[in-house]
C-alpha cells in the first residue's frame, strides 16, 4: 500500500526514509511513497506530530483496477495526407 506526505508549510521539508533515500519537498508539494518507507520512521513520526507534513494512505494498484495487464490499448496510426488532396492557394490579384 502506498502513501501520499504533503508538506503543510511555506517552507522546503526534507524527509528521511527508512530505505536511506532523502527527499525534499518543496511547500505544498505531494509525494507518494511505499509504505516501508513511513512506517517506524522516528522522524517521519516528529514531522507529522508537529503538523509539518501529513500521510494519507492510499489505496493499492490492485484493489482498484480489474482489468487484466495482459490488454493493451490500441494504437490508432494516422496516415499523412497526400499533396495532391491538399487545397490549393489562391493567388491575389493586383491592380496594375
Amino acid at each position: 500500500m502506498d502513501c501520499q506526505i504533503n508538506n503543510l508549510t511555506r517552507r522546503l521539508v526534507s524527509i528521511h526514509c527508512n530505505s536511506g533515500k532523502t527527499y525534499h519537498l518543496p511547500p505544498g508539494y505531494k509525494h507518494e511513497l511505499p509504505e516501508q518507507e513511513v512506517v517506524q520512521n522516528a522522524s517521519i513520526k516528529k514531522l507529522k506530530d508537529r503538523k509539518i507534513i501529513s500521510i494519507i494512505k492510499l489505496k493499492s494498484k490492485s484493489d482498484t483496477t480489474n482489468v487484466s495487464e495482459d490488454k493493451k490499448p490500441e494504437v490508432v496510426k494516422k496516415e499523412p495526407e497526400k499533396a495532391s488532396e491538399k487545397p490549393a492557394k489562391k493567388k491575389i490579384q493586383t491592380k496594375k
